[in-house]
């Protein structure tokens, strides 16, 4: 019969640069040992020629986790309002005696996260000033080479308005009234501006003043 000759590689580290695992050389079968997350490659060649390759994705199982409350952009959210502090901290589950690694990032609307140099603990606490960002992530990473990601939403209230988020005035017919709102930003030297709407309840949406 025909002779064919088999070399495995381990692609896991970097897939440009395969490394020959020797002591599999010239079977047709590699037993592995599920410590870490793996990417290997079997080639199968005839006089000298390539006739068949093979990629398996070896995935440890650890069962990790992180509770998330699925919002559109992100997993939570928190209001703060200036100089205010919290804790951001998710749930994280993994199956026991599983070593976790965590990594904390953040960025603003439109940009790309940075690393956040020293944030590498589980929790990470924020106070709320002009550089807050708006998303602060967590990626977690299991001894197997699993990652997971988490990330939190942050608005920070910098406006104080009097009275509640909605007020109702009652008219006699004909007669008229001034609606006015006060507000003030906790940023100094802030300029605000304001915009008024009317409510169409035909189209059920909010028509500009």
């Amino acid at each position: 019969g025909e002779t064919l000759n088999y070399k495995w590689y381990d692609l896991t580290n970097d897939p440009g640069q395969s490394v020959e695992i020797s002591d599999a050389a010239d079977k047709p079968s590699y037993t592995l040992t599920a410590d870490h997350n793996k990417k290997i490659c079997c080639e199968v060649t005839k006089d000298g020629q390539v006739v068949f390759t093979k990629e398996f994705i070896v995935t440890v199982d650890t069962g990790l986790e992180i509770e998330s409350n699925e919002y559109d952009d992100c997993d939570d959210y928190c209001e703060l309002e200036m100089n205010e502090s919290t804790v951001l901290q998710p749930y994280v589950t993994v199956a026991e005696g599983i070593g976790l690694h965590y990594q904390w990032y953040k960025k603003n609307a439109g940009e790309e996260y940075t690393l956040i140099d020293g944030a590498d603990k589980e929790e990470y606490t924020i106070v709320a000033d002009l550089n807050t960002a708006d998303y602060y992530r967590l990626v977690v990473t299991d001894d197997y080479g699993n990652k997971k990601d988490w990330v939190c939403k942050v608005m920070v209230q910098t406006l104080k308005f009097d009275g509640g988020d909605e007020d109702y005035v009652v008219l006699k017919p004909e007669t008229g009234t001034v609606l006015q709102v006060m507000a003030e930003s906790v940023v100094p030297n802030a300029k605000l501006s304001y915009q008024w709407s009317k409510y169409n309840d035909t189209k059920e949406s909010w028509d500009l003043l």
